[in-house]
């Protein structure tokens, strides 16, 4: 449901600008108005759909942006200095959020298992300013966690047999990249936030069996990537 939420505001912002684009294209009076006053506003949409989904902090950094963006391109403040000199202050407070606040969220999700099924969650790998790997053969794997600050991370799952009820790979890449070694008949659901950066399945799809427990692999991607590979 989250998930769909999120997906739906995303969807409906790119449309209306794409929408405005058009108008404006056509000559519509108002939409000219609108794309140069008002499209901030639908960054504000997608902090909605951020707070709707359950991203608090991710939520709070769009509508911020978006009013911050708004005040200054319809001048409804008395500011003559560089306007990216406030965003990108709000980008590195907003980066510094989440990564103090993601650990928390991983502890509280960790206490609702058992002892026994704790053993199926594998020790979280990070790199900071280098590389580091992680090679899993759990039986019953149901999740993990990996950030990368300036670095990078190979987690290999290749030899690990994903749990019935599926797995979730919690990840935090800031300046940095994650890659995922998954075995080939797995499907893999990418539930990530990028933010000038991404993530690529560069697997063969064609051998995917949708039938096997699905590998969820969520988090954030800042100026980073994620790769996926058999």
């Amino acid at each position: 449901m989250r998930r769909a939420v999120r997906r739906a505001t995303w969807g409906l912002a790119l449309i209306l600008l794409g929408l405005g684009f058009l108008l404006n294209s056509l000559g519509v009076t108002g939409a000219h108005d609108f794309l140069v006053h008002w499209w901030p506003l639908l960054l504000v949409l997608i902090g909605l759909g951020e707070f709707l989904s359950g991203e608090i902090i991710g939520g709070a950094f769009w509508v911020v942006i978006g009013i911050v963006v708004t005040l200054f391109t319809d001048n409804l403040v008395d500011y003559t200095g560089n306007v990216w000199g406030i965003i990108w202050p709000l980008l590195v407070i907003f980066i510094g959020l989440r990564f103090m606040l993601r650990p928390a969220y991983r502890r509280r999700r960790w206490e609702r298992w058992s002892e026994q099924d704790r053993v199926s969650w594998a020790a979280g790998s990070s790199a900071i300013f280098g590389g580091a790997g992680k090679k899993v053969s759990s039986k019953d794997f149901k999740g993990t966690s990996v950030s990368a600050l300036f670095g990078g991370v190979k987690l290999d799952l290749r030899e690990a047999k994903i749990s019935e009820e599926g797995a979730v790979i919690d990840v935090s890449a800031l300046f940095g990249g994650v890659e995922i070694l998954v075995p080939a008949k797995y499907p893999v659901r990418m539930d990530t936030m990028a933010l000038f950066g991404g993530h690529e399945d560069k697997r063969d799809v064609s051998k995917i069996d949708e039938n096997l427990p699905t590998i969820v692999v969520q988090g954030e991607v800042i100026f980073g990537g994620i790769d996926i590979k058999d």
